[in-house]
């Protein structure tokens, strides 16, 4: 069983630890970071990091090249 414990957001006690994928940049300078942890309300959908990951994902849009590498993925859109 998932723990949960309360949002600091919307204080209903339905977020719980997890790790999806993160958009760090935009534009030529974006890079996907795969499996950020965070966590994530059930309730009003509000995801929010512990200071060390928010720092680390600083660290990475401030210098992409230093911490990336290239890989080729592809992108779809919808019409």
């Amino acid at each position: 069983m998932t723990t949960q414990i309360v949002c600091k957001l919307c204080g209903q006690p339905k977020a719980r630890a997890v790790n999806r994928p993160q958009i760090v940049g935009k534009g030529d300078a974006m890079v996907i970071v795969p499996n950020v942890p965070m966590m994530s309300c059930s309730n009003c959908g509000h995801d929010y990091f512990s200071l060390a990951v928010a720092r680390q994902l600083d660290q990475i849009r401030a210098k992409p090249e230093a911490c990336t590498t290239r890989k080729s993925f592809a992108v779809a859109e919808l019409v």
